[in-house]
């Protein structure tokens, strides 16, 4: 009697085809995931940066409005200059020499809150 192999060849046990496709798909997959968690945060500080911003410009302007520098009430001008902004003023404290504002906006469906503080030049605001 006869017997039957059955042989594969050495070289396609030992060969390296296909392997630098699965090789660039990881590649591939490592990159589409690095940028799916470093867009959204660089969006989140961005946002948070322009923000402070708001806040700093609004606290600014109610500071300027407490002194008597320009007309009208402290917390409705750092209203108007957060809507500018697309932001909302949370609380506006005023205080005989300085103001504190905090403003709120949404990113990326996060919501973010920053405060700021304003008063006269000559006052130390910590």
């Amino acid at each position: 009697m006869m017997r039957l192999r059955c042989r594969r060849p050495a070289s396609r046990l030992r060969s390296d085809a296909g392997a630098g496709t699965v090789l660039m798909v990881s590649v591939a997959m490592l990159a589409i995931t690095l940028v799916a968690i470093v867009v959204p945060v660089t969006a989140l500080l961005i946002g948070r940066q322009q923000l402070a911003a708001t806040a700093d410009s609004a606290a600014l302007a109610a500071a300027d409005t407490l002194r008597g520098l320009r007309p009208g009430e402290p917390c409705a001008v750092a209203e108007r200059v957060a809507a500018a902004n697309s932001a909302a003023v949370g609380a506006c404290i005023p205080e005989p020499e300085a103001i504190s504002v905090s403003v709120t906006a949404t990113v990326l469906g996060v919501g973010i809150e920053v405060t700021a503080r304003a008063g006269a030049p000559w006052l130390r605001v910590p």
